[in-house]
């Protein structure tokens, strides 16, 4: 039986890309009571919390066939009291994204298949009903702005609670929904009853099927068998299912007996007998699905001794009217095959599924859902109906242990491992189970701490809005901090080995800690085939899986090799010898230690970085005597040497193996990207990418093995393995990055997403938000941007995609420099710092390092990068680049044999934009000095120059590139920004040091304006003195005096003026009486203001003047000298008749 694959997501905020949750309370009926259950003894138990507190006690989808939103929604019940819901459509047909989830809390328990939804497929609003164990009815109006927006409008009237007469006797069992006003309700000692809600006056109307009246209940009390405990009457439903392209009910009950049911009149269409089998499995019920896609089909499970059988069957309509006819067998007796472990485990079908794939050639998907405490298994069966209602069934299956297996977490610690890196690995191990519930983890942080999270409740719910890495580093501080270092017996030095080997063991203990608290969480809850994208989903008590193809890499896990060697794309002999060598070489990695593989992928990056001097055989020869020959048992290496051997022309194969992986198949399904759907990507591929990686490592290995044997057959075998090696090499980078962005984290911060020159990015922002890490972007950037060629989409394709082209023929360092770039864009500069090792060293890689470094705030470094990547704009691959864009806009404003002045020019504004000053000063120089004849270059490098000048206080610089400004209006605007420079840096007194030629005009009307701007003429930088030393150095001694006359007035007219000023009013008279003693006698005058002719109040279009003279002022300094004078006389004699 060939295997399904998962995609799988946890049900979790963060893990969903939720910003958070809408919390809302229904209103309590009078009788439904507010705590149903008697508090019991706390217990304070793991496991008791974990089911509680964060595995789901009930689960489905719900899902519509219509272009509304939300149109898919998961719904999760917690401690049977609190329904969450999360919108997680993978086919995006709206430009609506789901922001939020919705968490409802009721007062009672919520009883298990009593869940259902009403739709309108002409309105977005849906209806939920929810019925508790107290039999009250709820009917909710979801909004579809309840999953968009923080703060949403939740109307008056959003829920209603019925209590329905039929509940007063009878407790409901299961609830189906038939549009948003009505549902059809079954009891668990039989009968159904189709409830109309009216939402007015909270009124219900009942229209009673089956035997579900009153007196029918109260017979059911007066049998004695009623009294037993898990007595069911033979005609209690157990499946029921509706139509609502018909509007038909179709319902099973115990005595194997099918009845369709007309919805709009109540009118019984037909009812079926199915002879029930001698022997029956106590534990298994009947079971009814109908075609989700075209509702003109429907799935009838009867149970028997061993797995039971299927049924297909067909609405028959009349031609004319369209009414109902019969229910005409299609297919009978589809055998399930068997299950794993059957004769031991008492296996119990779930769920069924059914969904028709082409209604002309008829064929259909048929999902079964199977349990076993916490063993799952689903299987889907491909069925093409034939002639004689027989069919050509096709079976595939999932394993029985989907999840965690510990055996993979565990490796080996060798001497020469540092303490880092043990937390290291142990840390990216965890995370690297993408699978493993984020509450486990919380959980299990919580118990190591013997932290009990009942009484730390508010601990407990400040971990749920912690990010995964800083958990993740409150976890390794926590680990960390619990191993002492104890000294060496009979030594003073410190035990590190025992240190390091105490340290593993901790983080063993939480791991195992960890999956056993997961493993509640891979509980198989329900099943669901979405109509529109035809995917399965599987819901889980803490994860959601969607069923998938296994890719071509993925063949190799466990027996699938010899299934995918049946295909008949795999008829080709060297395509089969090429897989057959990848499995043996597969082997290979199972002998080497983990510690050595860690070696060797490093030492595998560094040959990525570095190529060698010698040549490909000799890297394969210290290869293999390195790695490969000290750590596995030499009869097995002469095996896989004689079995490469034995091949016609094993390099052949392994090329026609790697073409077919990458070879990109048709598509079938288009659709645009969902944050889910990116999601659930994600969380594949890397799994996907280790087991490429894992295959990769296993082909290089195995050519170093056969290239290093001495064997003449073997030299004749290897002809080529050169260029195979760097080819394999090459992709393994490509991967090797891929897998390292996965548990980078990811910065928030703030972008003008409006600056962002790329199609793919804007088309996918409403997407971006909502990722968790670098490799959820990546992944869907990629694949984002084959889809906006035309291509088109499912979850299998993209994830053939994404791996074909990681093996296509382009470079590594192309695709590693592109999704740099896309990082970059996204400011994601720490994630970039973690991954500069694969970059490369040609000019884009440079600068994109530089770039990194900029953006990290290591100026020194990234002055370094720059310096060395020297972009050249006639390239094809660098115009193209969006990242460096407005670069190219920049350098074809200027001529071509100024391309690098105009390089330099660039990074020095970019270096301007951080703060570094001086170092983009350095590049402006650099510009200069090879600017050439270029105009526009010559007077951008100048104002570049005086910018960066002023910028960094080289004032000296900054008036030489002042000077060779020659546009008036810039030139102005730079002296404007040269005296706000120096008196921002407290440097005015340098003017004087400038002569400023044919400027100093312009300077003394700039520093008088600032003058006459002051408020307080004592503040600092005081601007008449400034124009005063500006005014004297000019030897314009009659303006000078006139400035710090002015200055002396405003004092005087201060309303603030205070004695202790007295001094300094002398102290400036003094300065114009020696600034107008520098003039003739005669020309001793200057032109002051007139303040008593200014009007108060009115604005002034120009000052009166007045003339001051030398005597003028002297008689003025003579009178203010007189009356301090004065006033020192009256001090001094008022405190000589004190004393007196």
């Amino acid at each position: 039986m060939d295997e399904l694959k998962q995609a799988i997501v946890p049900t979790y905020i963060q893990s969903l890309g939720l910003e958070g949750s809408l919390e809302l309370w229904v209103p309590a009926h009078e009788e439904d009571s507010i705590n149903e259950v008697v508090a019991e003894e706390q217990n304070f138990d793991c496991d008791f919390v974990l089911k509680g507190e964060l595995i789901a006690f009930d689960s489905g989808i719900f899902t519509r066939k219509s272009n509304l939103f939300p149109r898919c929604i998961h719904w999760n019940v917690f401690k049977n009291q609190t329904l969450v819901l999360s919108e997680v459509s993978l086919k995006k047909e709206s430009s609506c994204i789901p922001s939020f989830n919705i968490r409802i809390h009721f007062p009672s328990q919520v009883l298990k298949n009593c869940i259902t939804f009403g739709f309108d497929d002409e309105k977005d609003e849906v209806s939920l009903f929810v019925i508790t164990s107290t039999r009250v009815l709820y009917s909710i109006q979801l909004k579809p702005e309840w999953f968009l927006s923080s703060n949403p409008t939740v109307d008056e009237g959003w829920c209603t609670y019925y209590r329905p007469p039929s509940f007063l006797t009878k407790s409901p069992s299961y609830a189906t929904g038939v549009d948003r006003s009505s549902l059809f309700v079954t009891f668990d000692i039989g009968g159904l009853v189709k409830l109309n809600l009216t939402s007015n006056n909270n009124q219900i109307r009942e229209e009673h099927y089956h035997d579900s009246r009153y007196m029918t209940s109260i017979r059911h009390y007066l049998t004695l068998q009623a009294f037993k405990n898990d007595y069911r009457p033979p005609n209690s439903i157990v499946s029921m299912v509706y139509n609502h392209r018909y509007h038909y009910l179709l319902t099973l009950s115990l005595d194997h007996t099918l009845k369709i049911w007309n919805s709009l009149n109540g009118v019984l269409l037909e009812n079926i007998s199915f002879e029930p089998p001698s022997v029956q499995n106590s534990n298994a019920l009947s079971y009814l699905s109908i075609d989700s896609f075209t509702q003109s089909y429907v799935s009838v499970y009867c149970p028997n001794s061993t797995h039971g059988y299927f049924s297909f069957y067909k609405f028959d309509l009349d031609p004319d009217n369209g009414t109902f006819l019969k229910l005409s067998p299609l297919v009978t007796n589809i055998t399930p095959p068997r299950l794993p472990d059957d004769e031991y485990l008492p296996w119990t079908l779930l769920k069924t599924s059914l969904i028709c794939l082409d209604q002309h050639n008829l064929r259909f998907n048929l999902f079964l859902a199977w349990k076993s405490n916490l063993h799952a298994v689903i299987q889907c069966a491909e069925v093409v109906p034939d002639i004689d209602q027989t069919a050509k069934v096709t079976w595939k299956s999932t394993k029985k242990n989907t999840f965690a297996n510990f055996d993979k977490f565990s490796f080996d610690i060798p001497t020469t491992m540092s303490f880092g890196d043990v937390s290291e690995i142990w840390i990216d191990n965890l995370l690297n189970k993408k699978y493993i519930s984020p509450e486990s983890l919380q959980l299990a942080f919580l118990c190591y701490q013997k932290v009990n999270p009942y009484t730390s409740k508010s601990k407990m719910d400040s971990l749920l809005s912690t990010s995964i890495s800083e958990l993740m580093k409150e976890i390794t501080t926590m680990i960390i901090g619990s191993v002492p270092v104890q000294p060496e017996f009979g030594s003073s030095s410190f035990d590190y080995p025992a240190y390091r080997q105490a340290l593993y063991n901790e983080w063993e203990r939480f791991a195992k800690l960890t999956l056993y608290l997961d493993s509640f969480g891979s509980e198989v809850l329900s099943i669901e085939v979405d109509s529109n994208s035809k995917n399965m989903y599987v819901c889980y008590a803490n994860k959601i899986g969607v069923l998938r193809e296994p890719v071509n890499i993925e063949y190799l896990d466990g027996d699938l090799i010899n299934n995918m060697l049946q295909l008949p794309e795999m008829k080709a002999p060297d395509l089969v010898s090429g897989y057959q060598l990848l499995d043996l070489a597969c082997s290979l990695l199972n002998c080497l230690p983990s510690a050595i593989l860690l070696e060797i992928r490093f030492s595998l990056q560094e040959l990525t970085k570095n190529p060698a001097s010698y040549s490909v055989f000799d890297t394969l020869w210290i290869f293999f005597d390195k790695y490969i020959y000290p750590n596995v048992n030499p009869d097995h290496l002469k095996s896989l040497a004689e079995s490469f051997a034995s091949r016609d022309n094993p390099i052949a194969d392994i090329k026609s193996l790697i073409n077919y992986i990458r070879g990109f198949p048709e598509q079938s399904v288009s659709f645009s990207f969902t944050p889910f759907f990116s999601l659930a990507l994600s969380n594949t591929l890397i799994t996907v990418l280790g087991d490429l990686q894992t295959s990769l490592e296993a082909l290089i290995f195995l050519l170093s093995i056969a290239s290093s044997q001495q064997d003449v057959q073997l030299e004749q075998k290897v002809f080529g393995s050169d260029e195979l090696f760097l080819e394999l090499l090459d992709i393994w980078k490509k991967v090797s990055f891929f897998t390292a962005t996965f548990n980078l984290s990811l910065e928030y911060v703030d972008i003008d997403y409006s600056k962002i020159d790329d199609q793919t990015l804007q088309s996918n922002l409403g997407i971006v938000s909502h990722l968790n890490s670098p490799f959820e972007i990546l992944v869907t950037f990629f694949c984002r941007e084959n889809q906006l060629r035309g291509q088109s989409f499912s979850l299998e394709t993209s994830l053939k995609y994404f791996v074909s082209r990681l093996l296509k023929d382009s470079s590594s360092t192309q695709i590693i420099s592109e999704a740099f770039e896309k990082l970059l864009l996204l400011k994601q500069h720490n994630a970039c710092s973690a991954l500069l090792s694969w970059l490369g060293f040609d000019s884009i890689c440079q600068y994109l390092k530089a770039i990194t470094y900029l953006g990290s705030k290591e100026t020194q470094k990234s002055v370094y990068y720059f310096k060395h990547a020297n972009l050249n704009v006639n390239k094809l691959e660098i115009s193209e680049r969006p990242l460096l864009k407005e670069y190219v806009e920049t350098a074809h404003k200027y001529s071509l044999d100024s391309q690098l002045s105009s390089y330099y020019l660039y990074v020095s504004k970019l270096l301007s934009t951080e703060g570094a000053y001086v170092d983009a000063l350095e590049f402006a120089l650099m510009a200069d000095s090879l600017k050439g004849k270029d105009i526009n270059l010559a007077s951008d490098i100048r104002r570049q120059l005086f910018f960066t000048s002023c910028a960094s206080s080289k004032f000296d610089t900054a008036y030489s590139a002042l000077l060779l400004i020659k546009n008036k209006k810039e030139k102005s605007d730079a002296l404007n920004e040269f005296l706000k420079q120096l008196a921002y840096k407290g440097k005015l007194f340098r003017l004087i040091d400038y002569s400023m030629p044919s400027l100093q005009d312009e300077v003394d009307s700039i520093l008088e304006k600032r003058s006459f701007q002051m408020i307080d003429v004592r503040s600092q930088p005081c601007w008449y003195n400034v124009l005063y030393s500006w005014r004297l150095k000019n030897q314009n001694y009659r303006d000078a005096a006139a400035i710090i006359y002015e200055k002396v007035l405003r004092l005087l007219s201060s309303d603030s003026f205070k004695k202790d000023q007295e001094t300094e009013i002398l102290e400036n008279y003094l300065v114009v009486l020696n600034a107008l003693k520098l003039l003739d006698p005669e020309e001793a005058w200057m032109l002051v203001t007139d303040v008593s002719k200014i009007t108060t109040g009115i604005e002034q279009t120009y000052f009166p003047q007045r003339l001051v003279t030398l005597d003028n002022v002297s008689m003025e300094y003579e009178a203010h000298l007189q009356n301090i004078a004065r006033e020192v006389t009256t001090q001094i004699c008022s405190a000589a008749a004190i004393d007196f």
